[in-house]
C-alpha cells in the first residue's frame, strides 16, 4: 500500500502540485483518505503539506513558484574554543531578506533548535560582478554552542502524531440528541499540575493527587447538577498553565525555577489521564467539545499532552491548534478565549472583531484566567472575566501575599437568550 505522506510530499515538491491537486490523486489510491470524505480528505492533505514545508522552511507563491530562502556560504573558517563553536563567513545574500543568526546557521545546516547563539556580528556591502551585475554580500562571525536539551517545537509534535496511528481508549457514546436543550461551558483554568506546595510554608498542600482529586470532584458535581437538566452539548475550555513547568528541569518557559512533584514524565502522564477521565464523565451527560488555548507556563508541553488526549476518543471534538486566542459560538452569543497573559486593554479586540464580521451577535464576552482570581470588568463594552482556579498558592504567591481563589466555574448558556445560570464549584 502507498503511503499517502511520503507520496503528497513526492507530488508536492518534485511535481510543484498544489493540494487540492494531490489529494485529487491520492484518494483513489488510499482507503484512509477515501473513507473522510472530499472535504475532510483534502484539508487533512492540505495540512499535512502545510506542516510538512514549515518544518523544512519551504516556501512558494500563490503561483507555486518556490519562494525558499536561501544563503550560500562563499568563504568560510571555522574554530572552536572553550566549548563554544565559531564560524566566520562571507555569504552572498539571494534573496534579499535581513542576515539573522538563523540565516547563517542555516548555510551551515545547523539546527536552530539544537543550538544557542553566544554572539553575532555581521557587515553587509554590494560587490559588482563580472557580468557587470552587483550582488549583496555580509561578512559574518557567529559563535554557538549545543543546547543542553534540545528543543520540541510544535512542528516535530504534530510529526510525531501524524505519523502515528493511535486506537481511542474510551469508547464511543450513544446519544440521544436533544434539539431543545442548552449549552454547558465547563472552564479548566490555571490548574498547574506538578505544582508542589507545603502547608508548613505556604499555608496549604498542592500535588498531582490533590489536583487530580478536586477536578474530578467538580465534573462529579457537575453530573449531579445536569441529572433534571436539558444539556444539548458541553464545551470544556481549557484556558491554560495546565503544567506547573515546562522542562524536566524544573523550569517555566521563561527559565523559572518552581517546586514540583516529581519527574516530568510523572507529571505529563497523570495530567494526560486526568483529563481524559474528566471527559469521560462530561460524555455520560452531553456530547463534549474540548478547546484549549496556551498559557505561559509550558506552551510545548501541554500541547503535547492534548494532543495524546485527543487521540483518547472518536466522538469528542476538539481545537488545540496553538493559537492563544480562540472564540466559541453559542448561538447569538460570542465568547472569547484566552490564557489572560496579555494587556488588559487589548483583551477584547480578537472577539469584537469577529463578532463584526460573523453578525448577529447579541451577547459577548470574554473569559480568561491567568489571575488566579474572579474578576468581572468591562472593557470596550464587552464583559471580560477573569476565572478561578484550582489549584493552590506556591510558596513564592504565598510569600507575596497572593490569594488563589480556588473554584471551578461553569456557565448555562441559552442559544437565544444568553447565560442562564452560573455554577461554582468552590473548593
Amino acid at each position: 500500500m502507498v503511503d499517502w505522506h511520503k507520496e503528497a510530499v513526492r507530488l508536492s515538491l518534485e511535481e510543484n502540485k498544489n493540494a487540492r491537486e494531490i489529494y485529487d490523486i491520492l484518494k483513489n489510491i488510499d482507503p484512509e483518505l477515501k473513507t473522510l470524505g472530499d472535504t475532510r480528505g483534502y484539508q487533512r492533505v492540505r495540512q499535512y503539506i502545510k506542516k510538512y514545508r514549515r518544518k523544512h522552511n519551504l516556501r512558494r507563491d500563490c503561483a507555486g513558484n518556490d519562494l525558499t530562502p536561501k544563503a550560500v556560504a562563499r568563504k568560510s573558517s571555522y574554530s572552536f574554543q572553550n566549548g563554544n563553536h565559531i564560524y566566520e563567513d562571507i555569504i552572498e545574500i539571494i534573496d534579499g531578506r535581513p542576515i539573522t543568526p538563523q540565516v547563517i546557521m542555516e548555510a551551515h545546516k545547523l539546527a536552530t533548535n539544537e543550538w544557542d547563539v553566544i554572539a553575532f556580528t555581521s557587515n553587509c556591502w554590494q560587490q559588482q560582478t563580472a557580468g557587470g551585475g552587483k550582488i549583496d554580500l555580509c561578512q559574518s562571525k557567529l559563535t554557538v554552542k549545543p543546547k543542553k536539551q534540545p528543543e520540541i517545537s510544535l512542528a516535530d509534535v504534530d510529526a510525531y502524531f501524524d505519523e502515528k496511528r493511535f486506537k481511542p481508549i474510551v469508547p464511543p457514546t450513544d446519544y440521544k440528541y436533544i434539539d431543545d436543550g442548552e449549552v454547558l461551558e465547563v472552564t479548566y483554568v490555571d490548574p498547574h499540575n506538578g505544582l508542589l506546595a507545603w502547608q508548613n510554608e505556604s499555608g496549604e498542600n498542592y500535588d498531582l493527587k490533590i489536583a487530580q482529586e478536586r477536578f474530578l470532584k467538580c465534573a462529579w458535581d457537575i453530573v449531579n447538577r445536569c441529572k433534571h437538566k436539558k444539556i444539548k452539548r458541553i464545551i470544556l475550555c481549557i484556558l491554560g498553565d495546565v503544567l506547573h513547568t515546562a522542562n524536566d528541569n524544573q523550569t517555566t518557559e521563561k527559565g523559572t525555577l518552581q517546586s514540583v512533584d516529581g519527574r516530568y514524565v510523572k507529571i505529563t502522564d497523570t495530567t494526560e489521564a486526568t483529563i481524559v477521565n474528566v471527559i469521560a464523565i462530561l460524555k455520560s451527560i452531553a456530547p463534549v467539545e474540548v478547546v484549549w488555548v496556551s498559557g505561559n507556563h509550558s506552551r510545548i508541553s501541554e500541547y503535547l499532552v492534548m494532543r495524546s488526549v485527543e487521540k483518547s476518543f472518536s466522538d469528542v471534538k476538539f481545537d488545540i491548534a496553538p493559537n492563544p486566542i480562540k472564540s466559541i459560538k453559542i448561538g447569538n452569543a460570542l465568547i472569547g478565549l484566552a490564557h489572560g497573559d496579555m494587556p488588559k486593554k487589548n483583551i477584547t479586540n480578537n472577539v469584537d472583531r469577529e463578532a463584526r464580521m460573523i453578525g448577529g451577535i447579541k451577547y459577548i464576552e470574554q473569559h480568561c484566567g491567568h489571575f488566579h482570581s474572579e474578576i468581572t470588568t468591562w472593557v470596550n463594552g464587552i464583559i471580560v472575566r477573569y476565572l478561578p482556579c484550582l489549584c493552590s498558592s506556591s510558596a513564592w504567591e504565598h510569600q507575596q501575599g497572593y490569594l488563589n481563589f480556588k473554584a471551578m466555574i461553569s456557565f448555562v448558556w441559552s442559544e437565544t437568550n444568553g447565560i442562564r445560570e452560573y455554577w461554582v464549584n468552590n473548593i
